[in-house]
C-alpha cells in the first residue's frame, strides 16, 4: 500500500485512474478543518496519516502544515489490500487537537473520494452512561498507556500496563479487555510512575515513554506490527514525571521531566533523537511531583506548570516560555494563589469554554483543585465555586475528557482505595456530580478513547488488585 501526495486537488479523475492503474482502485482523502489562525488554540500546525491495511506494518507520515496548508489530498493506493483502516491526526504543538478514524474499502477500477474534517468540535449529545463490559482483569499495575488503533470498531485499540517486574500488552475493544502475547517494552525493576504517550520519531506512530524509579527515561518506539523496541535511555534517575509537547516550535515533540529539585527539558531532533536543554527553567522546582506542558497564556508556545509537595505541602508553579518559544522558562510569581499542596496529578483543558487552557490538579490528602485561567496564565482557584466537593482524598491520576458530546470536558477523579467519581460538566466551568461507573473499581487511574468505533468516548479503568476494566458508554 502507497500513499501519495498532492498539495492541489487533482483536477481529473481520468488523470488518477491512469495514475492507479486501469483495473486497480484508488482513494482519494481530502483532509480540511475549519480551524484558523483567530479560533480558540489557534490553527493546526500539522497533521499525521497513519494507515494499518493488516498483515504488515503500518503506514505513518506527518506532514507540517506550513509547508503543506490545509487542505491537502492524499491518494492512498491499495497495493494488493482490500481495505485499510485509517486515523487522520491534526497536530497543535505536538499535542493531538483533532482526529478522524474510519474504514477505507477500495473498490476495483473506481476512484473513491472521502471527506476527512479535522474541525473544531460541534456539539453532539451523548448518554454519558457506562456498562462495563467484563469483571476486571485482576492484574496489578502502576501505570497504564492506552493507544488508539487504526479502527476501534474492528480491532480495537491497545493498553500497555506496568509495574516493577511486570509489563502486558493488551487488546481493548467492544468484547472487553484481552493480554496479547509478547511485544511490550522490558519491564522496569522498580515502581512504575507513568507512562507517557507520543510520536517521538515523526512516523505518526505512537511510541512511550516510561518514567520509573531507579532508572532514566526509557523511549520505546512503535515498530509498526503493535509491539515496541527500546529506542533510547534519556538523562539520569531521580525523574518521577514527565510530559511531552513541541517546546521550541521545530515541529518535533520535545520531553520535559521533573523530580524534586530537578526539572529537565530534551529537544527532539525529529528522529527520535535528545539533547538536553541548556538552562531550561530559570529556577528551579524545590519539591517537583508532577508536570504538564500547556499554552497558558495565549501567544502559541508551550508553557509549564509543575506541582511540587512530595512529603510536606508546597505551591505549584507556573513558567512561562519565552517569547521566541525556544524552550526556556521562566517562572512567574503571582500566576497561582501562593496555597501550597502536595500535587499528585495534573489535567489540563478548557473547563469554561472560553477559548484559553484550566488545569485541574489532584492531590495526596487534599481536596482536588481547579484553576481557571483569565486569559494570561494568571489563574485564579475556583475550587470551592466550580467543584462538587472539597473532600480530602489521595488522587494519583486525573482524566479530563468531554464524555457526553457537548463540547466540555467531564472529570475523572480516580481515588485511591475508592470507586473512582465522575464529574459532569454544568456549564461556566463548573462541575457536577454525575453517575457512577457500572462497576465499583477501586481504579487508581484512567484513559479515554472510541474504543469500539461507534462515536462515544468509552474509559478505560485501572489500578490496585482490580487490573483493567472497560466501561463502554452506552
Amino acid at each position: 500500500m502507497r500513499l501519495r501526495v498532492s498539495r492541489l486537488l487533482l483536477a481529473s479523475l481520468v488523470a488518477l485512474a491512469a495514475l492507479a492503474g486501469c483495473n486497480d482502485t484508488a482513494i482519494v482523502l481530502r483532509i480540511a478543518s475549519d480551524r484558523t489562525s483567530s479560533s480558540p488554540g489557534g490553527a493546526l500546525d500539522a497533521i499525521c496519516v497513519e494507515l494499518d491495511a493488516g498483515g504488515g506494518k503500518k503506514f505513518g507520515r506527518r506532514y507540517d502544515l506550513p509547508s503543506l496548508p490545509l487542505p491537502q489530498t492524499l491518494t492512498v493506493l491499495p497495493g494488493g489490500k482490500s481495505a485499510a483502516q485509517m486515523i487522520v491526526s491534526g497536530l497543535k504543538r505536538g499535542t493531538e487537537v483533532a482526529r478522524a478514524r474510519q474504514e477505507l474499502s477500495f473498490k476495483s477500477g473506481s476512484v473513491l473520494h472521502v471527506d476527512v474534517p479535522l474541525d473544531a468540535c460541534q456539539p453532539r449529545g451523548t448518554s454519558a452512561r457506562f456498562v462495563a463490559t467484563a469483571a476486571p482483569t485482576g492484574d496489578a499495575f502502576d501505570a497504564v498507556a492506552l493507544v488508539p488503533g487504526a479502527n476501534a470498531a474492528s480491532s480495537g485499540d491497545l493498553a500497555v500496563a506496568q509495574a516493577a517486574g511486570v509489563s502486558t500488552r493488551y487488546g481493548v475493544a467492544a468484547a472487553g479487555v484481552g493480554a496479547l502475547v509478547g511485544g511490550a517494552p522490558d519491564a522496569p525493576t522498580a515502581k512504575v510512575h507513568q507512562i507517557v504517550t507520543a510520536d517521538l520519531d515523526g512516523d505518526c506512530r505512537r511510541d512511550l515513554v516510561i518514567v520509573a524509579d531507579g532508572a532514566p527515561l526509557a523511549a520505546w518506539h512503535d515498530t509498526g506490527d503493535g509491539s515496541y523496541a527500546l529506542a533510547a535511555m534519556i538523562g539520569a534517575p531521580g525523574m518521577i514525571a514527565a510530559a511531552a509537547g513541541d517546546v521550541d516550535g521545530d515541529g518535533s515533540v520535545d520531553l520535559v521531566a521533573v523530580g524534586g529539585a530537578q526539572a529537565h527539558v530534551w529537544l527532539n531532533d525529529g528522529a527520535g533523537n535528545f539533547r538536553e536543554q541548556s538552562a531550561a527553567l530559570d529556577t528551579a522546582p524545590t519539591d517537583a511531583t508532577v508536570v504538564a506542558l500547556a499554552d497558558l497564556d495565549g501567544d502559541g508556545n508551550l508553557d509549564l506548570f509543575i506541582g511540587q509537595g512530595s512529603k510536606t505541602a508546597a505551591v505549584p508553579l507556573v513558567y512561562l516560555n519565552d517569547k521566541a518559544g525556544s524552550g526556556h522558562f521562566a517562572l512567574t510569581p503571582g500566576a497561582l494563589p501562593p496555597k501550597p499542596a502536595k500535587a499528585s496529578a495534573l489535567a489540563v483543558g478548557d473547563v469554561d469554554n472560553d477559548g484559553d487552557l484550566d488545569v485541574v490538579m489532584g492531590q495526596i490528602g487534599g481536596a482536588v483543585r481547579m484553576y481557571v485561567n483569565r486569559g494570561d496564565a494568571f489563574l485564579d482557584d475556583r475550587s470551592f465555586t466550580n467543584l462538587p466537593d472539597q473532600v480530602a482524598a489521595d488522587v494519583p491520576n486525573l482524566l479530563l475528557v468531554d464524555l457526553d458530546g457537548d463540547c466540555l470536558p467531564e472529570l475523572v477523579v480516580p481515588r485511591a482505595g475508592g470507586a473512582p467519581l465522575l464529574w459532569r460538566s454544568a456549564g461556566g466551568g463548573k462541575l457536577s456530580s454525575g453517575a457512577m461507573f457500572d462497576q465499583a473499581v477501586l481504579a487508581t487511574g484512567a484513559g479515554a478513547d472510541d474504543v469500539d468505533g461507534d462515536g462515544d468516548v468509552d474509559v478505560l479503568l485501572w489500578g490496585g488488585m482490580t487490573g483493567l476494566q472497560l466501561e463502554v458508554q452506552q
